[in-house]
């Protein structure tokens, strides 16, 4: 599962620099701060950011900057469940106490709160960004939020993927939670407020992130017609095989007990049927939700409808 080495050691923030006008925006230019020794303590937060998408972004002190993570999902303190984290440039230190808006056009436009902080030790190795470097690194959380032993990992890219993925992986400790789910904990541990405390907020503070390109408007690109969804004629099956094995291109699941089910969502529309064809929300009315959990996003998901309780 894991991809070894060829990641880029935490510390420039030539990246970081690039993507923004300091004239423009009162952003840190970002010197990089100084990190403490490995054997102590080291900051790590996690910023909960409505962008073009609802996603965390994950960050930890290496090598006095902030190696970061775009966290989709969120972390978990479920063991086992696999958090798509992609690698994303490094930021200044004096980045993790930025709450507040930033405007449309903007780079990262959205609301941001502080969604957790504290510290954080490595479980392995003497120094986070050769652990970053070598494509995994074993940490222990102490925050308000997220405590205990978890572990990033970077995974091969699949064909065609941009940007570099990660996993982010909750170990199982005595902090480990079946039932977490970090939408259930939305306020900021800086302020106590919501996203949507913060994007009603005048008073909020603004950042004004400018693209790396400068003063030019972007070309306007020409209208294209939209491919329709594919439409699966057959939902994936497992196959039995003569014996277990490891390959690290494969990711495995557990085998839940339950209906198989063909999702799809476009233009608004909802529809979930069986391996054979019948209407699922017929029985289960409850999944009229999955609408609202991925925004009405066209998508065709192939999945089981089971009962955790």
């Amino acid at each position: 599962m894991a991809q070894r080495a060829d990641s880029t050691r935490p510390g420039s923030l030539a990246t970081y620099r690039k993507k923004r006008d300091f004239q423009q925006t009162p952003e840190p230019s970002g010197r990089k701060g100084k990190t403490a020794a490995a054997k102590s303590r080291m900051r790590f937060v996690v910023q909960m950011h409505r962008a073009t998408r609802l996603h965390y972004d994950f960050r930890l002190e290496a090598d006095g900057v902030l190696a970061s993570w775009a966290v989709p999902k969120g972390p978990t303190l479920v063991p086992g469940d696999r958090r798509l984290a992609m690698h994303v440039e490094d930021h200044p230190l004096d980045y993790r106490d930025f709450e507040g808006n930033i405007p449309e056009k903007q780079y990262g436009a959205g609301n941001v709160i502080v969604w957790d902080r504290g510290t954080y030790t490595l479980a392995e190795g003497t120094d986070p960004a050769d652990e970053i470097a070598n494509g995994k690194i074993k940490f222990v959380l102490h925050g308000k939020k997220l405590n205990g032993e978890f572990t990033l990992v970077k995974i091969k890219a699949r064909e065609g993927e941009h940007g570099e993925p990660w996993l982010l992986l909750k170990d199982r400790d005595e902090y480990a939670d079946p039932n977490y789910d970090p939408a259930d904990h939305p306020k900021s541990v800086k302020s106590g407020k919501t996203l949507q405390d913060v994007a009603r907020d005048p008073r909020a503070r603004t950042w004004q992130s400018k693209p790396s390109a400068r003063h030019t408007a972007a070309p306007r690109r020409p209208r294209v017609k939209r491919d329709p969804l594919p439409q699966p004629k057959s939902l994936m099956l497992a196959t039995l095989v003569a014996a277990p094995f490891d390959d690290p291109g494969w990711l495995f699941e557990i085998k839940w007990d339950g209906y198989r089910a063909l999702c799809t969502i476009e233009e608004n529309k909802l529809t979930v049927v069986s391996r054979n064809g019948l209407d699922m929300l017929r029985r289960f009315p409850d999944l009229q939700q999955l609408a609202g959990a991925f925004a009405s996003v066209p998508v065709v998901v192939d999945g089981e409808i089971v009962s955790l309780d």
